[in-house]
């Protein structure tokens, strides 16, 4: 019997990495394991890029890949599909294979499943982002032995279809950040960060005037440093700095350790509640505290003035920007930073869940 993790990309997507990738070298089951990606990381970039011919071009050839599945799942054997083998469709292989015997386990760490997704990436590559999510997931929520939700607003939808879900976090490999530095910036500047791909950047646009401004106030230096987004912002003023970083999973929590404040700013929507809150717990697990919106799974994360804050308008922003300028010198960020990597090695973190994960395979495999 043979388990096929079957993702949407390479261990360049971040959801792909974090959901299944980084817990199959700790993953101790007897059954043989084999991996599935329908995008090389090559692809995947091409795609975040926006270049539609490329795209099209590379498509042609890949939607013949998971066609080798049909020859080599067995019955007995078990799928697990984060998102989908095909990123566009009805779930046609997916119900063959259920047809043919296998069992399916369907993991989801975002509201795929709405017509109304991300404010952001639906407005580029539209047509390909209006075939990619949608009411079409409700198809493999049904015919799936077990649904594997990063949170309870997921749960909640998959609940209506299909009663077979558990709730397993988003999570962070503790391996990952133990030779990391708690490093951070001097104390003549103060240095917020971000971290995410040029498709979500559009969220922390509304927080750059807020920095410059405040910056100008208090006439200390602060600095945004993006780390694989996009800026494109001209600071006013002289003591606001903004600096943009190429990601590399091997430098992504070296760079996270020399910020002193990460931020997660969000919309108020359906789509924004279907998040998993990674960026948080990435700050966290570096000894980072985090300003976030109070939208979703961040205020079950962040505990309010403990180990972060969360914000309810531009106005609290402004407050908690400004709190963090003038308690830079003290020890504040430093106590709220290491009650956020109490909090995340203890409920956020792979040594906490991978047990969690092999309990639902063996209880799959089993049925």
């Amino acid at each position: 019997m043979k388990i096929y993790f079957c993702t949407p990309t390479g261990r360049r997507g971040a959801s792909s990495r974090y959901r299944v990738f980084q817990f199959l070298p700790y993953l101790n089951i007897q059954l043989e394991k084999e991996t599935f990606q329908f995008l090389d990381d090559t692809t995947y970039s091409l795609f975040k890029s926006n270049n539609l011919f490329s795209v099209f071009y590379r498509l042609i050839f890949l939607l013949f890949k998971p066609l080798s599945l049909i020859f080599k799942v067995k019955r007995g054997d078990i799928l697990l599909v984060h998102r989908d083998i095909y990123p566009f469709g009805l779930f046609w292989l997916e119900r063959l294979l259920k047809r043919k015997g296998a069992k399916i386990i369907f993991d989801l760490d975002d509201a795929i499943f709405l017509d109304d997704t991300s404010e952001i990436s639906n407005k580029k590559n539209k047509l390909l982002y209006n075939l990619k999510y949608g009411k079409r997931y409700d198809r493999i929520i049904k015919i799936s032995d077990m649904i594997i939700c990063g949170n309870e607003f997921l749960e909640s939808y998959c609940k209506q279809i299909n009663s077979n879900t558990i709730i397993i976090p988003t999570v962070i490999d503790l391996n990952c950040v133990k030779n990391i530095d708690r490093d951070s910036s001097l104390k003549d500047k103060i240095v917020f960060g971000w971290i995410g791909n040029p498709g979500n950047s559009s969220y922390f646009k509304k927080i750059l005037p807020i920095f410059d401004k405040t910056a100008d106030k208090y006439k200390k230096q602060i600095v945004f440093r993006c780390i694989g987004g996009n800026l494109n912002y001209i600071p006013n003023s002289p003591y606001f700095v903004v600096e943009e970083l190429a990601w590399s999973e091997e430098t992504e929590y070296k760079n996270l350790s020399q910020i002193d404040v990460g931020i997660m700013p969000l919309e108020d929507s359906d789509w924004s509640k279907g998040k998993c809150g990674l960026k948080i717990l990435q700050y966290m697990s570096v000894g980072k505290t985090t300003i976030a919106d109070a939208v979703g799974v961040n205020t079950s994360i962040i505990d309010h003035g403990k180990n972060g804050f969360l914000t309810h308008s531009l106005d609290d922003w402004e407050k908690y920007i400004e709190l963090v300028v003038k308690e830079h010198e003290t020890n504040m960020l430093e106590e709220m930073g290491m009650l956020a990597e109490e909090k995340l090695q203890a409920e956020y973190s792979l040594q906490v869940h991978v047990s969690r994960l092999k309990e639902v395979i063996d209880k799959v495999a089993s049925s």
